[in-house]
């Protein structure tokens, strides 16, 4: 079995990856709805637990206020500016602490009374994913969005001929799930597993 640290990459389609590389069939039943959610919970919660960095793009809303929702890039500093709050220190909080000093300010401002903020990290500049083994292109790829298993291996340039038919993925969360490789496409996108940043 070839073990690959696994990386994020732009989205490409599944005809174009179908051309470079095998594609994926996973140690779960096909079209499982369960495990599909349970792999999506899975990745939801080792997102919660990363730290925003310095470059990381920012979504901020709250609840009944949508003139408050905006779109912020953290600067190299680790700082970023909201609307009637100002400049806030980012770096190195996570997403619920986040939530929290913004909620803070926001209350110490009097701008309202009880407010509910959401905060989620769109792209990640700083929390990036590494794949090694036998691809044409190992390496650490930076995080950008959502990514999965397909992604990963394509922006890697495909798997070489001594690739083994298995893909060992170690989520963030210490959880381990291994992928065989295959040549059908419709199996493959079934089954493809989501990552997270700090995925390997």
């Amino acid at each position: 079995m070839v073990m690959m640290t696994l990386v994020y990459s732009s989205r490409t389609t599944a005809q174009s990856i179908s051309k470079q590389t095998p594609v994926l069939a996973a140690n779960v039943p096909p079209g499982d709805p369960g495990t599909v959610r349970s792999q999506e919970s899975g990745v939801s919660a080792a997102r919660a637990r990363l730290r925003i960095g310095a470059g990381d793009l920012v979504n901020v809303s709250v609840f009944d206020v949508p003139e408050l929702a905006q779109t912020i890039r953290v600067n190299d500093r680790g700082d970023a500016t909201l609307s009637l709050v100002g400049s806030l220190h980012f770096a190195g909080l996570t997403t619920d602490e986040a939530q929290a000093l913004i909620a803070t300010k926001l209350k110490a401002g009097n701008y309202l009374v009880d407010p509910q903020v959401s905060v989620f990290i769109s792209q990640y500049s700083t929390q990036g994913v590494s794949v090694l083994g036998e691809v044409t292109k190992p390496g650490v790829y930076q995080v950008l969005g959502s990514r999965t298993l397909l992604d990963i291996i394509s922006e890697a340039g495909g798997i070489t001929s001594f690739a083994g038919s298995d893909a060992t993925i170690k989520h963030v969360d210490g959880t381990t799930v291994t992928v065989r490789l295959t040549k059908d496409a419709h199996a493959s996108l079934a089954t493809d597993v989501q990552l997270a940043p700090g995925d390997k």
